[in-house]
């Protein structure tokens, strides 16, 4: 995931991730470290977030991979982790690749600062 691709091969790559479970299309787990980029309130809550990461560590001059997006995480969830700038450790399962806004869409399992 470290890797800069144009869309339709981050496309391709993270739809190779899938598999069918009744009937649905499944994503596998992922573990990777990143960077906590940004956190904004998700709109219309006072403590639940949403998060724009990316791979690796943090950097405001190189950016690695794809830009990754959190919709929907609470602030419990992200325990004593400093909002932005924050390098983590990420397990997280597969949303869905997003081609249209370029962008990877996960669902945080366990995150920690590394």
């Amino acid at each position: 995931m470290t890797t800069n691709l144009p869309e339709e091969e981050y496309d391709r790559y993270f739809n190779s991730l899938r598999k069918i479970e009744n009937g649905n299309f499944v994503y596998q787990e992922v573990e990777f470290d990143g960077s906590i980029d940004f956190v904004d309130l998700r709109e219309g809550y006072d403590t639940r977030y949403e998060l724009g990461m990316s791979t690796g560590d943090y950097s405001e001059t190189e950016f690695n991979g794809p830009f990754i997006k959190v919709k929907d995480i609470a602030g419990t969830e992200l325990g004593g982790l400093v909002f932005g700038k924050c390098n983590v450790r990420v397990k997280a399962k597969i949303d869905k690749y997003d081609m249209e806004h370029g962008w990877l869409v996960i669902d945080i399992i366990e995150i920690e600062a590394r």
